[in-house]
């Protein structure tokens, strides 16, 4: 499960509501790094900390009764609440519930930063991940519920009304969001600077495609592309045969009107930029592009999809910038690819 390490002091004082529930407040920010950013702060989170106690004070649906659930219907009698990541849209928190019987559970808060444009944000996200292609798939991260948290005003003025959009989401074990540590390299947020090799990140790429097949509806036009993704909305765990579990932990909104060939094309031409670097989606090797599919769906669909793809090629590949196209797959690729299809 995820904790707080208990060596590290709170950042803010320890309150303790009428709830009874002890709450220890801590802000490791342990995916910050390797390289945090400073960005904008909308309240203050003594204001969140009160907040937070009074929807536990009040039983209320959202938070009480998700960790009484994890806590086979114990009641929950202390928190750990920890700011493990941010940017400048919306802040994460892993949060530990335990009760007086010894039972134990461990979730994570995402929380828009402001209840204005993020809130709006983050909610058409949680509409996203509703879809049915994203829904009960084990590619993006089981959203348990949704729900807002109201800040009061420490002026008490009656005008400021701010609901946070927020939800809950349970992923265990030892993931970490990625960063782009260089264009053949991903790497794990965390503390430290940490990349996975080159091996081990066209693994984690064929991963996220399949992923992405699997929830694309050639029936509705409509998926998840990569460049409705950050890097950071990718989590991923290490297992200990060495293979690699992903998780989708936000995505922006789903891609409408998509065509098969065009969804193709966003998987072969997607990238993701961090800084200077930029880490294209595709395999180094077009079997192993071709695999992914094959493995995310049945054999004919896979190769309808490329198929559709090739009917429309050359038009495809117009709409690359001079600058992608060095950095992206280029003709002996796709030649390469097509050759696959037609051993």
């Amino acid at each position: 499960d995820i904790s707080v390490k208990s060596d590290i002091p709170p950042k803010y004082p320890v309150r303790q509501g009428v709830s009874k529930i002890k709450i220890k407040w801590s802000e490791t920010l342990r995916y910050a790094g390797p390289y945090p950013k400073k960005s904008k702060q909308f309240f203050r989170m003594e204001t969140l900390q009160r907040a937070l106690e009074k929807k536990l004070e009040e039983k209320d649906y959202f938070l009480y009764r998700s960790f009484k659930e994890g806590l086979d219907g114990k009641t929950p009698d202390s928190l750990a609440v920890d700011l493990v990541y941010e940017n400048k849209s919306r802040l994460i928190f892993s949060l530990l519930a335990g009760s007086r019987q010894g039972k134990r559970t461990s979730l994570y808060l995402m929380m828009a930063k402001n209840h204005e444009e993020f809130s709006a944000a983050l909610e058409q996200e949680y509409a996203a991940f509703q879809a049915p292609g994203m829904s009960g798939h084990n590619g993006f991260i089981p959203v348990l519920r949704q729900g807002l948290i109201y800040l009061p005003d420490r002026h008490q003025r009656r005008d400021i009304n701010r609901e946070l959009f927020a939800w809950l989401f349970r992923l265990p074990g030892e993931w970490a969001p990625l960063y782009v540590a260089s264009s053949t390299q991903w790497g794990p947020r965390g503390s430290e600077v940490r990349r996975f090799t080159v091996q081990e990140t066209e693994k984690i790429k064929c991963e996220l495609i399949r992923h992405l097949a699997a929830a694309y509806d050639p029936d509705q036009f409509e998926g998840v592309t990569p460049r409705l993704l950050s890097s950071d909305d990718l989590w991923v765990k290490k297992n200990k045969d060495r293979s690699f579990s992903l998780a989708i932990a936000s995505c922006r909104r789903l891609d409408k009107k998509l065509r098969p060939g065009q969804f193709v094309a966003s998987l072969l031409f997607g990238s993701f930029g961090e800084g200077q670097h930029r880490l294209p989606l595709a395999p180094a090797r077009p079997e192993h592009f071709r695999d992914a599919l094959m493995k995310a769906l049945p054999a004919d669909h896979a190769a309808a999809l490329l198929a559709a793809f090739f009917r429309q090629r050359s038009l495809h590949e117009k709409k690359l910038s001079p600058e992608l196209k060095q950095l992206l797959p280029g003709a002996d690729y796709l030649d390469a690819l097509e050759a696959c299809l037609h051993p």
